[in-house]
C-alpha cells in the first residue's frame, strides 16, 4: 500500500534516513528517478543533498514549502520536508524550472518595458487602463495611480474620436493598428504621438488585453509644418 501510494504521486518523492551528519536515501518513486536520470540502484544509499545538488542546511526546515536551485541538475525545485520516526525524512517536490524560466522572461520583459524610451500602456477588454510604464508617467506627468482603472477613452483622443470597434477590427485583420494623433499632457500641453496598438491573447486565442506603444513625434510634426509653410511662401512668391 505504501509503495502504491508512493508511485501514484505525480511529484518526486525521496525518503531519507539520517546517518551521521547527512541524510541517506532509503526509498524513492519513479518520478524521482526520472528527475535525476538515475535508477534505483544508483540512488539508494547516496546522500540526498549530493544527489539533489543542494546545501545540507536545506534539510533543516520541515513542514514548510521551500524553493531551491540545484546547481548539480541546473533545475529549480519546490517542495516540503516531512519528518518521521527514527530519523526518517520525506521530501516531496516538483520541478518548477519552466515556471522559473517564465518568471525570469517576464521579469526581463517588465524591465525592458519600464526602461523603454517609448510610452507603453496596457488596457483590458473593457478598455480600462491596467499599466503605464515609467516613460509615460515622466512625459505626460500622469502618475500610474491616476490612470490605472480609468477608461482609455478618457485618457486618449485617439480612443475617443475613433470607434474602438473599427480599431479592433483592424487589429484582428492586420495584427496591429497604427496611427498618429494629438494627445494632451496632464497640464493640457498638446503633443503629437505615433501609436501602435496590438492585442494580447490567451492560449485559447481569446483577447485578454491590449498594448499601446507610442512615440512623441511633436518635433517631427513641427518640422513638417514649417516645411509646408515654406513651400506655400515660395509658391506665392513665384
Amino acid at each position: 500500500r505504501y509503495l502504491s501510494l508512493l508511485e501514484s504521486l505525480r511529484e518526486s518523492v525521496v525518503v531519507s534516513k539520517k546517518e551521521n551528519e547527512s541524510y541517506k536515501i532509503v526509498d524513492i518513486n519513479d518520478s524521482f528517478m526520472k528527475y535525476t536520470g538515475k535508477d534505483r540502484a544508483e540512488l539508494i544509499g547516496e546522500a540526498t543533498h549530493e544527489i539533489l545538488g543542494v546545501d545540507k542546511s536545506f534539510f533543516d526546515k520541515t513542514n514548510i514549502i521551500q524553493e531551491v536551485y540545484s546547481a548539480k541538475t541546473n533545475k529549480w525545485l519546490r517542495g516540503s520536508f516531512y519528518g518521521g520516526k527514527d530519523g526518517i525524512l520525506n521530501f516531496i517536490f516538483e520541478d518548477i524550472t519552466k515556471e522559473k524560466e517564465k518568471e525570469m522572461t517576464m521579469r526581463k520583459l517588465y524591465l525592458a518595458i519600464e526602461q523603454s524610451e517609448d510610452m507603453v500602456i496596457i488596457f483590458d477588454k473593457e478598455l480600462k487602463c491596467e499599466y503605464v510604464n515609467n516613460k509615460y508617467q515622466k512625459y505626460t506627468e500622469y502618475l500610474a495611480a491616476e490612470v490605472i482603472g480609468v477608461n482609455v477613452k478618457k485618457l486618449f483622443k485617439l480612443m475617443k474620436e475613433n470607434n474602438f470597434i473599427n480599431i479592433n477590427e483592424k487589429i484582428e485583420h492586420d495584427g496591429y493598428y497604427v496611427c498618429e494623433s494629438i494627445e494632451n499632457k496632464k497640464d493640457g500641453t498638446p503633443y503629437w504621438e505615433n501609436s501602435v496598438i496590438t492585442s494580447v491573447k490567451n492560449e485559447a486565442g481569446k483577447v485578454e488585453s491590449y498594448i499601446k506603444i507610442s512615440q512623441d513625434i511633436t518635433e517631427k510634426k513641427t518640422i513638417e509644418e514649417k516645411v509646408r509653410y515654406a513651400h506655400k511662401v515660395i509658391e506665392r512668391a513665384s
